[in-house]
């Protein structure tokens, strides 16, 4: 019964690990990301026509500005990391097409 148990745990436990691969940004590369006094919505309009992954948000962050964000050598995630936890916001991953933004 104990092996059972162990095996069972170990399935679920590789299964949870497989959904949290599968849940990851395409590992999209800019080589400059400028955004200059747009809405958060124009940010990730942008993101979306360079990579095809949709952002998902309530109306009422589409309309925070971003005053300037300027990365060289950059990623989808790392321009994420740096965009949103002055706003007071977190991302989640669904696929690797589809991302949500989410008050904290």
């Amino acid at each position: 019964m104990k092996h059972a148990l162990v095996l069972c745990s170990a399935l679920i436990l590789a299964g949870s690990v497989l959904r949290a691969q599968q849940a990851a940004l395409k590992p999209t590369h800019f080589a400059r990301f400028r955004m200059n006094n747009v809405a958060l919505a124009d940010v990730f309009e942008t993101l979306r026509e360079s990579t095809g992954i949709v952002f998902r948000f309530e109306t009422s962050i589409k309309n925070l500005k971003v005053p300037t964000l300027s990365l060289d050598d950059t990623t989808v995630e790392r321009v994420l990391q740096e965009l949103l936890p002055p706003r007071g916001l977190i991302y989640e991953v669904l696929d690797d097409h589809t991302v949500v933004i989410k008050k904290k």
